[in-house]
C-alpha cells in the first residue's frame, strides 16, 4: 500500500432539508483518509449514513434535497465539492466510480448493456466504438461473465441479480478508477454469489 493519500474527507457533513427552515443531518462531520492501494470499510447500523457518504463524495446528491453543507472532499488534489459540473463529469466514471446497491434499479432498463458500457469508456478514454465495445466485453469476461458478447446485446431485465451485479462492477471499472465505492455491493445476493464477488473485487484490486 502507497503512503500517498488518495482522497481526503475532511468534517464532512452533508444535511437533507424538509423545507426552507428544516433540515436532518445524514451525515455529521466524519473525516478519513483513503490511500493508494488501501481498502477501507465503513460500518453502521441501516440509516448511520454510509450511502449518503458515498453519494456525497461522488457528487451525486444534485437532484435530491441533499446539500453538502460543510467540509472538503478532496481527490487527488482536486476538491470535489467545489469543483464545477464539468470538472466533476470528466472525474466521475473516470477517477473515480462507484458501484451501488441495487444494479437492477441502477442500471438503465430502456438500453441494452452494450450502450450503457460503451457510452462511458467512450467519454473518459480515447477509444472508438469499436474498440470500447472490445473493451467492454474483456471487463465482462475478467468479472467472470461467459459468452460477454452475447451479455451485451441483453437488456438489464434479461440477466439474473448476480449477472447484474458483475456487469455494475465491470461497468465501475471499465475506466481503471483510481477511487472504487462500493455500497453494499452483495446486498440480496446469496452467499455463494456474494463470496464470488467479493473475490472477483479483490483480485481486480
Amino acid at each position: 500500500m502507497s503512503q500517498e493519500v488518495l482522497l481526503k474527507v475532511k468534517d464532512l457533513r452533508t444535511e437533507f432539508f424538509t423545507s426552507k427552515k428544516s433540515s436532518v443531518t445524514a451525515v455529521a462531520n466524519i473525516s478519513f483518509d483513503i490511500y493508494k492501494g488501501e481498502i477501507l470499510g465503513l460500518v453502521g447500523e441501516s440509516g448511520c449514513g454510509k450511502s449518503v457518504t458515498s453519494l456525497s463524495i461522488m457528487q451525486l446528491l444534485k437532484d435530491t434535497p441533499g446539500k453538502i453543507t460543510n467540509g472538503e472532499v478532496i481527490l487527488d488534489g482536486v476538491n470535489l465539492v467545489t469543483a464545477t459540473d464539468n470538472e466533476i463529469r470528466n472525474i466521475r466514471g473516470g477517477k473515480m466510480s462507484m458501484i451501488f446497491q441495487e444494479p437492477m434499479s441502477s442500471l438503465n432498463p430502456a438500453m441494452r448493456i452494450d450502450k450503457q458500457m460503451i457510452e462511458g469508456i467512450c467519454l473518459h478514454t480515447d477509444m472508438t466504438k469499436e474498440q470500447a465495445r472490445e473493451h467492454a466485453a474483456e471487463m465482462l469476461k475478467k468479472v467472470g461473465i461467459p459468452d460477454p458478447q452475447r451479455v451485451l446485446k441483453n437488456y438489464p431485465h434479461q440477466l439474473s441479480g448476480g449477472m447484474s451485479q458483475r456487469v455494475m462492477i465491470a461497468m465501475a471499472m471499465s475506466n481503471d478508477p483510481q477511487l472504487l465505492i462500493a455500497d453494499e455491493p452483495t446486498t440480496a445476493l446469496d452467499v455463494t454469489i456474494q463470496a464470488q464477488i467479493l473475490d472477483l473485487m479483490k483480485k481486480i484490486q
